[in-house]
Order: structure tokens, then sequence, then C-alpha cells
């Protein structure tokens, strides 16, 4: 088990089934800001080093997952990123 691992709150469980002296600690603040970030970043390499279609959907369903908690996190909502970028749309090129 890697030490400092940002995971899914559905995993606690079965991971302490598999190690039982596992540790987890609900991270607030600037420490969670990091630990998404880190994620982010994790999770961007993985897609870009993705073998084949279904690895990249996955991949890119996890970057959507991180990105919807740092939206969280800075308490924005989906609605006003969405916004925000219909906003930056209209006055620059679509990507």
């Amino acid at each position: 088990m890697m030490p400092g691992k940002l995971i899914r709150d559905l995993l606690q469980e079965p991971i302490t089934k598999t190690f039982p002296d596992a540790e987890f600690t609900q991270l607030t603040g600037k420490e969670l800001q990091a630990a998404l970030t880190d994620k982010l970043q994790e999770e961007v390499l993985e897609y870009i080093e993705a073998p084949n279609r279904d690895n990249k959907l996955e991949e890119l369903a996890d970057i959507y997952e991180v990105l919807e908690a740092l939206v969280t996190y800075e308490g924005f909502d989906k609605e006003t990123v969405v916004s925000k970028k219909t906003r930056q749309e209209s006055r620059t090129w679509r990507i």
C-alpha cells in the first residue's frame, strides 16, 4: 500500500480488509488541495500513457472526477464553471 495515496471514499473498507493496519486521514484545506492537484497530475499522465481508447476513456473519467472535486474545494459549482467556459469561448477561439 502506497503511503499518502488519495483514494475514493468507497475504497476504505476493501483496503482495510486487505491491509488491516492501514490508516486513513480525511484531508481538508491546503492538504486536500495539494492532494487533489497531485492526483490530477497523476491522472493526466495516466491518460497520456493509456495504450488504447478504452483506457483513455477510463482516465478521462478519472480526470473529470478530480476536476469536480477541485471545483467543489474551490467553492464553485458546475454551472458556474460551465458558464465561465461559455463566456470565454464567446470571446476567444475554442480549443
